[in-house]
């Protein structure tokens, strides 16, 4: 799977690439959530009652993305 980053840039390529990589899809960025930052970070799925299609992972994604981005930022001052 390609960097988030590079999914995000898609969206710039056509209106289909931007409808799926901007719509919180499913597939899409539960995969990418699960790879980038493995399953150990979202609780089992009985404990987890809107993850699915009603789950954001887009939005998911950006936020752990950030919290990453600001703990490594803060190690390196």
């Amino acid at each position: 799977m390609v960097p988030g980053t590079t999914i995000a840039a898609m969206e710039c390529v056509c209106g289909s690439l931007r409808r799926l990589s901007s719509s919180g899809d499913y597939q899409l960025w539960a995969t990418k959530f699960r790879e980038e930052f493995g399953d150990g970070e979202v609780p089992p799925l009985s404990l987890h009652p809107f993850e699915g299609p009603n789950w954001n992972w887009k939005e998911r994604f950006i936020d752990r993305a950030r919290d990453r981005k600001r703990r490594r930022d803060e190690i390196v001052k």
